[in-house]
């Protein structure tokens, strides 16, 4: 994209003009990768500005544009989808459309596909970014599970502890404090795994997303999701690592 910027102002240059960068996108994009789009010098127009746009002209008269427009709408209802299908028949589309959703009425850092090197991908969610004396710690939607997550490599500081020593100390930390509210939606991961970003406890999808054969309460899943950053957030002023 800076390529492309810079030909144009070259261009724009040479014939004394003034140039203009727009991303148009009819797919989806998390806020924090437009974000980056506008530090290069683009403005987004993304496919809700695109349908408010051609909703100006439903009789243009041109089968393409009509086609055009008709299945931008399509995208859009697929992705509003999450509201008016139960939680267990979400597709992609659905998921996608909570996590934009969650950007503009919770906050979130970011959202993405994943793809493990191991086992199937999945649309991840991550809530919050913090730091536990150096190490980054944060909440994770794994498209179903929440996850309370530790990075190793991404730590403010240098450590003897190995991943498996971090890891567990961690899950201490917020199983005991789980134990004392008499927090019983968190738990041990099924396996704990070894590697540079690690799940420590986890909430399971019915605890907080609700049931699955249900359609989603938004209100009712934005206070809880409220409701575990805090609780992560208050363990982090008097949590040690070296003594947990």
């Amino acid at each position: 994209m800076e390529r492309y910027r810079l030909s144009g102002e070259r261009w724009c240059k040479k014939y004394n003009a003034q140039l203009g960068c727009v991303y148009l996108k009819t797919g989806s994009e998390s806020q924090k990768s437009l974000n980056l789009i506008k530090k290069d010098g683009f403005a987004p127009f993304d496919r809700e500005d695109f349908i408010a746009l051609l909703d100006q002209y439903p009789d243009s008269g041109s089968d393409i544009l009509t086609d055009f427009r008709t299945r931008l709408h399509q995208l859009q209802k697929a992705h509003d989808a999450f509201e008016t299908t139960p939680v267990g028949q979400w597709d992609d589309a659905c998921w996608i459309g909570f996590y934009q959703y969650l950007e503009k009425n919770l906050g979130i850092i970011d959202w993405n596909l994943v793809n493990p090197p191991s086992g199937a991908s999945f649309w991840n969610a991550v809530l919050n970014w913090d730091y536990w004396n150096g190490f980054p710690v944060y909440l994770q939607i794994e498209q179903g599970k929440l996850c309370f997550k530790i990075s190793y490599i991404d730590a403010e500081i240098d450590t003897d502890l190995s991943k498996s020593e971090l890891r567990n100390r961690w899950h201490e930390v917020i199983r005991k404090a789980a134990q004392k509210q008499n927090e019983n939606t968190i738990h041990r991961p099924d396996r704990f795994g070894v590697g540079d970003y690690m799940t420590t406890a986890v909430v399971r999808a019915s605890d907080w997303l609700g049931d699955p054969q249900q359609n989603i309460e938004v209100t009712v899943v934005l206070s809880r999701l409220r409701h575990y950053r805090s609780f992560l957030q208050n363990l982090l002023p008097d949590a040690n690592p070296m003594t947990a």
